[in-house]
């Protein structure tokens, strides 16, 4: 295998160039003939809510007169965390949120609402409980990330006695998380990356010697001469040994009449 070195990669790269063009006019084109026709630009809104076992004092951050927060009840509301979002992904919820007057006019199903929610533990270590929601429409987007934010600390109570969930972050913005434009230039360049890099291991895998400056480039010494194909010549002379023959013959059978 051939040593790799920048301008080992640099060379490859000019020569193949053309070659790399061409994956990446394919792909990109592709790419963006595909998201202008079949794909909607998605927007992504983001907010959070904190879950405990009601011992701690979400809005004054306190439990006890002290004002300091007991490490019994932080044990046991991490502890119900995970089981807090379980029950924020079950069916029914969803149901409750799709029928609350903010986003019923939106006619979305609660299954819809469900594929598009994505609902997350921030960390093992956390009380925070991400809510991401992403939607072909930026406005609803915003709406349905806070109705469930808000809407969650008055359901999780009623099935969870003795839970406890705040509204930590409400939503104010949406973002825009694929668009036809950025896809395209995120597949071209990993077209561009990928024919690039299929072109330097091929190139640094083939150890045939195709001339005199490949033989050169391995071993670093002049070449004193070049030893010509014997095989090429070899068949010229054998056909040319043939067509003697065959004129022999001929002269043979003229000389005979």
């Amino acid at each position: 295998m051939k040593e790799i070195s920048i301008w080992f990669v640099i060379d490859v790269i000019i020569k193949k160039i053309w070659f790399i063009i061409a994956a990446v006019a394919i792909v990109a084109g592709a790419t963006f003939v595909y998201n202008y026709n079949f794909v909607e630009p998605t927007y992504t809104a983001t907010s959070a809510v904190i879950g405990s076992n009601g011992g701690i004092g979400a809005e004054d951050h306190s439990s006890t007169a002290s004002g300091k927060v007991n490490n019994t009840d932080i044990a046991a509301s991490l502890n119900m965390v995970e089981s807090y979002v379980d029950i924020m992904k079950t069916y029914s919820f969803y149901e409750h949120v799709a029928n609350q007057s903010e986003i019923a006019s939106y006619g979305y199903t609660p299954m819809e609402i469900q594929a598009m929610t994505t609902i997350e533990r921030r960390s093992d270590t956390s009380l925070f409980i991400d809510i991401v929601v992403s939607c072909v429409d930026a406005r609803h987007a915003i709406a349905i990330t806070n109705c469930i934010s808000s809407t969650i600390t008055e359901y999780m109570p009623n099935v969870f006695p003795g839970a406890k969930i705040v509204q930590a972050d409400k939503c104010i913005s949406a973002f825009l998380v694929s668009n036809t434009l950025r896809n395209t230039l995120i597949m071209g360049f990993v077209a561009a990356v990928v024919a690039a890099t299929i072109f330097i291991v091929f190139a640094a895998i083939d150890n045939a010697v195709k001339g005199e400056e490949s033989l050169q480039g391995v071993y670093e010494a002049p070449v004193l001469g070049v030893v010509p194909s014997f095989e090429t010549n070899g068949r010229k002379s054998y056909k040319s040994y043939k067509s003697y023959k065959s004129y022999k013959a001929g002269s043979s059978k003229e000389e005979a009449k």
